[in-house]
């Protein structure tokens, strides 16, 4: 796991983590990658205590990975308020055919995945969590601070 120095290859969706969540092409897989957990806070059926939405209300710029040989878009966010406790973390391959997500709620993490029989199995797993490590051990790399 490899964060990149700058590159303009991370602003192929936006200049800025608002613009990729709304991006035309990636938008509508955000909200497909969360369902449910994006607009609405379902604990007691295994979702999320907050929307998915509201944990990249306030989101930093967008930034290039390297998993393996594969680049990914990285944009982390959080919860105003609450940057400390209540992060996400969007990573979407640069194609922009898959995306994976997590989410921390103060002890609870979710996991996401989204694209053509991509499941968040264990290697998908090691991959969202090694990329909120390597974001973390990044200076200015989190939405909010940390």
């Amino acid at each position: 796991m490899e964060v990149l120095p700058a590159d303009p290859g991370a602003f192929r969706y936006g200049q800025t983590g608002a613009e990729v969540l709304g991006h035309p092409e990636v938008g509508p897989r955000v909200r497909a990658l969360f369902g449910r957990d994006w607009t609405a806070a379902a604990p007691a059926q295994g979702g999320t205590a907050i929307p998915a939405e509201d944990v990249f209300r306030q989101v930093g710029l967008p930034q290039m990975l390297r998993v393996g040989d594969v680049e990914h878009i990285a944009v982390t966010g959080c919860t105003p308020g609450a940057c400390r406790t209540q992060r996400g973390l969007l990573l979407i391959r640069a194609d922009g055919q898959e995306l994976r997500a997590r989410i921390d709620e103060g002890g609870f993490t979710h996991h996401y995945a989204f694209g053509a029989g991509l499941a968040m199995d264990i290697p998908n797993r090691l991959v969202v969590d090694g990329a909120w490590m390597a974001l973390a051990a990044t200076p200015g790399a989190w939405a909010g601070g940390r």
